[in-house]
C-alpha cells in the first residue's frame, strides 16, 4: 500500500576523550543533525472526439496530484549515544484515457508519508533528541463530454477530489541512566477515479458517469518513558459529484449524485457515485427515458495492512 520510503538512518556515537572529569569517566559526545525533504507532482489529460461512430461530439478529461513531506531531527547527548531514523514519501501518478464509446477516464493516486523514530541512551547522564515531520497531498480529476445522435442530445460530468495532511513531533530527554525511545508514523494515501461515456443505440442514446474517492489514513504515537513523547495530528477531506442527462423529442432523463466526507488521521473514507441516463424511440411517436444513480459515503476506522 505504501510507496517506497526514502529512509535516512543516522546513529552517532563519537569522540571518546580521556580525562579526569566525573571521577575518571570519559565523556563521549553524540550528535544528530539531519534534514530530509521530498515532494512530487503529476498530471494527465485526454481528449476524445467522435464524428461518424457513436454520438457526434467531444469529451475532455484530466487530473492532477501533488504530494509532499518533510522531516528533520536534532540530537545531542553526553555519556551515551543519540540516534534518529526519518523516512519521507512524496506522491504521484495521474493517468487518463478514452472510454469504450465517447468519453474519457482519469485515475489518480496521491500519497504523503513520514516515519520518525528517535532514541537515546546514557551511561551516566545527559541527552536530548528532537524530531519533526509534516506532509500534505491532494488529488483531483474531472471528466465531461457528450454528443448528438438519433435526433437527441446526451452529456455527462464527473469530478472528484481529496486532500489530506499531517503534523508530527517527537522528543527524547535522558537526564541520567536510561534509554528512552520516542517516535510516530503517519500516512495519508488517496485514490480517485472519474469517467463519462456517451453512446447511442439503434433508436436511442445515453451516458454513463462515475466518480469514486478512497482515502487510507493511519496514525501512530509511542514512547518509552523518561520524558519521551510522540505526537501526530492530521486529517483529510474528500468529495465527488456526477451529473448526466439525455434527451430526445418527447423524452428526457437526468440523474445527479454527490458524496463528501472528512475525518481525522486514523479514519478511512470511501465514497462513490455511479449513474446513467438513457432514451429510446419506441416508434409511433412514443419515446421512453430512464435514469438512475447510486451513491455511497462511508467513514471507518483505518485497518492495518496485511
Amino acid at each position: 500500500m505504501f510507496k517506497k520510503l526514502l529512509v535516512v538512518s543516522l546513529v552517532a556515537c563519537m569522540a571518546l576523550f580521556a580525562g579526569n572529569a566525573f571521577a575518571g569517566w570519559g565523556i563521549p559526545m553524540g550528535k544528530v543533525d539531519t534534514n530530509v525533504a521530498a515532494d512530487n507532482s503529476d498530471h494527465s489529460s485526454k481528449m476524445d472526439f467522435h464524428l461518424f461512430s457513436g454520438p457526434a461530439g467531444i469529451a475532455l478529461g484530466g487530473g492532477s496530484i501533488y504530494g509532499g513531506a518533510e522531516a528533520n531531527a536534532k540530537g545531542l547527548i553526553i555519556n551515551g549515544s543519540a540516534g534518529a531514523q526519518i523516512g519521507v514519501d512524496g506522491g504521484g501518478e495521474s493517468h487518463s484515457g478514452k472510454t469504450t464509446n465517447l468519453g474519457t477516464w482519469t485515475r489518480n493516486n496521491a500519497a504523503t508519508g513520514a516515519f520518525v523514530d528517535l532514541n537515546a541512551s546514557s551511561r551516566f547522564g545527559g541527552g536530548a533528541v528532537f524530531g519533526d515531520a509534516s506532509g500534505y497531498a491532494e488529488q483531483c480529476s474531472l471528466n465531461t463530454g457528450g454528443g448528438i445522435a438519433n435526433h437527441g442530445l446526451t452529456a455527462g460530468l464527473a469530478t472528484q477530489e481529496s486532500a489530506g495532511g499531517f503534523e508530527g513531533d517527537a522528543k527524547v530527554v535522558v537526564l541520567f541512566r536510561g534509554s528512552p525511545t520516542a517516535g510516530f508514523n503517519a500516512y495519508i494515501e488517496q485514490f480517485g477515479f472519474s469517467a463519462t461515456d456517451s453512446y447511442k443505440t439503434a433508436d436511442g442514446l445515453g451516458t454513463r458517469v462515475e466518480a469514486s474517492t478512497t482515502v487510507f489514513s493511519t496514525g501512530g504515537s509511542y514512547d518509552n518513558g523518561f520524558l519521551s513523547c510522540a505526537d501526530v495530528n492530521g486529517g483529510f477531506s474528500a468529495s465527488g459529484k456526477v451529473s448526466t442527462l439525455t434527451t430526445q423529442p418527447g423524452a428526457f432523463a437526468s440523474a445527479n449524485g454527490s458524496y463528501s466526507g472528512a475525518a481525522h488521521l486514523g479514519k478511512t473514507y470511501t465514497g462513490s457515485a455511479i449513474g446513467y441516463s438513457e432514451t429510446a424511440n419506441g416508434g409511433n411517436g412514443v419515446n421512453s427515458a430512464w435514469a438512475g444513480m447510486q451513491v455511497t459515503s462511508i467513514i471507518t476506522k483505518t485497518q492495518s495492512p496485511e
